[in-house]
């Protein structure tokens, strides 16, 4: 099963980690100082239980796209992914178009296109392609409608690992599968998911409000 919340910080760190990365003479303590404060920001973040022209318009760049996931998560989902398809799809499309997209990149950069057919996230395969078309995200969208072929030819063996439901199962699929390939595809591609699903929401602020 998927967890958000982890799924979440391990992008950040990620993300930090790029950052710090590239400061030439950050000391070690500073950069674990730095890593604990955001951490500490993203958990005490502002949630919201609706989103208003002026919310939207006041809500930076930089905490976008997570005030939406929130949203959804918290008030449409309640924190209860049982079912998590049917209240998605019948969501907005700006919505559905973040969560969905929001999945994928998460799901891919914590543990591969394997891992995102094995969730949850999975379900979702089928509208993938249109969320990633209506972001904009033209390179992601060929590599994940590859990763979606080679999935239904391989469908088989991904069915297997999850009826057996082990840990040793699904990492060993990593080895039988060819979406290894696919993953490293997404990763040199170059596009960032999160700019583009930010630069979305604002050219269409009509598709968020939700009062």
């Amino acid at each position: 099963m998927k967890v958000y919340r982890g799924m979440i910080l391990i992008t950040i760190l990620c993300a930090l980690m790029v950052s710090c990365g590239k400061k030439e003479k950050q000391s070690d303590e500073l950069i674990g100082d730095e890593i604990e404060a955001s951490l500490k920001d993203f958990e005490n973040r502002k949630r919201y239980s609706s989103i208003t022209t002026d919310i939207l318009k006041n809500i930076p760049d930089d905490k976008l796209e997570m005030a939406v996931i929130d949203y959804i998560t918290d008030v449409k989902l309640k924190g209860d992914f049982k079912d998590e398809y049917r209240i998605i799809q019948n969501l907005g499309k700006g919505f559905r178009y973040i969560y969905i997209t929001w999945s994928l990149d998460g799901e891919v950069n914590n543990g591969g296109f394997i891992q995102y057919f094995y969730n949850s996230s999975g379900l979702f395969a089928g509208d993938l392609a249109e969320a990633l078309h209506n972001i904009k995200a033209l390179k992601t969208e060929k590599i994940a409608l590859e990763a979606i072929a080679v999935y239904n030819k391989e469908r088989a063996i991904h069915e297997k690992v999850k009826q057996d439901g082990s840990m040793e199962s699904f990492m060993s699929s990593y080895g039988e599968s060819e979406l290894g390939r696919l993953d490293e595809l997404f990763y040199k591609s170059g596009e960032d998911l999160s700019s583009l699903r930010i630069k979305y929401i604002r050219e269409n602020p009509d598709q968020f409000i939700t009062n």
